[in-house]
């Protein structure tokens, strides 16, 4: 396994925080922590917005229950 920085390795050993991306990390075990929070941050500076089967079954629109979320980009950042 990889050496990390002493305070990442710490976190990463006692799995007290989940890195979602590069300087973005999240404690998933929190009572209130929910994935699609995670969204904005995932994004950056780009627009997005969450598509597809995932906002169909945040409306009620279908019953099944999505294992991924989908974003749906523009492709460009906002200015």
């Amino acid at each position: 396994m990889a050496r990390f920085g002493t305070t990442e390795a710490i976190v990463r050993e006692r799995g007290a925080l989940t890195r979602l991306t590069r300087g973005v990390w999240a404690n998933t075990s929190h009572p209130d922590f929910h994935p699609l929070v995670c969204v904005p941050k995932l994004l950056g500076r780009e627009q997005g917005y969450v598509s597809f089967l995932t906002a169909l079954h945040l409306r009620g629109v279908i019953s099944q229950i999505p294992r991924t979320i989908q974003v749906a980009t523009t492709g460009t950042a906002e200015s």
